[in-house]
């Protein structure tokens, strides 16, 4: 019977477009990957790619189970995630977007909120600012950390204050707004 795992793998797979970078991103062997793919394959009676030495690509059978594998894969999360609210637990993924350097103490805060919240999982994501406020935008990350411009600095603040920008959300999970605030440095 097909399960969550084998999903996961053959999304990795497919974002991957190689049985080895998808091993490498699971942290499993490559075998292990190939086995996976090859159980399910057999399971559901045609192959999910068309594998040549260098490449894999998705058969139309597969075109059509990776955009379902990927809503049962958020369905699983939003399952557990239910109950982890209900029992009062933080768990989830953010992604933070930030500039190389913009503030020196950014990995306290995370190790902070790791502490605080080991169910959460925070990915970084390093690039100019233009590009984080566009993937702010875009919503393929959550929150900003990104140095002001001297010229729109609140009375009082230095340029090594950072700011942080965030993606609002509505109860029913729609982007509603985007938002920007200024936070103060503090040095523990």
């Amino acid at each position: 019977m097909m399960d969550l795992r084998q999903m996961k793998v053959v999304v990795a797979v497919a974002d991957a477009g190689r049985f080895t970078a998808a091993a490498r991103r699971l942290h499993v062997v490559q075998s292990a990957v190939s086995s996976t793919v090859r159980g399910l394959e057999r399971e559901l009676g045609t192959p999910l790619f068309d594998r040549t030495t260098h490449r894999v690509a998705l058969t139309p059978a597969g075109e059509a189970f990776v955009p379902a594998a990927r809503a049962a894969l958020r369905a699983a999360e939003l399952a557990r995630e239910a109950v982890d609210a209900v029992q009062g637990q933080l768990r989830g993924r953010v992604t933070v977007g930030t500039m190389q350097g913009v503030w020196a103490g950014l990995h306290h805060a995370l190790a902070a909120l790791r502490a605080e919240h080991p169910g959460v999982v925070v990915q970084l994501r390093q690039a100019a600012v233009a590009d984080i406020r566009q993937a702010l935008r875009e919503g393929t990350v959550d929150l900003a950390v990104v140095a002001l411009d001297r010229q729109h600095l609140p009375d009082g603040w230095t340029d090594s204050c950072p700011t942080w920008m965030s993606r609002s959300f509505s109860s029913s999970g729609t982007r509603t707004t985007a938002t920007r605030h200024a936070v103060r440095a503090t040095s523990s």
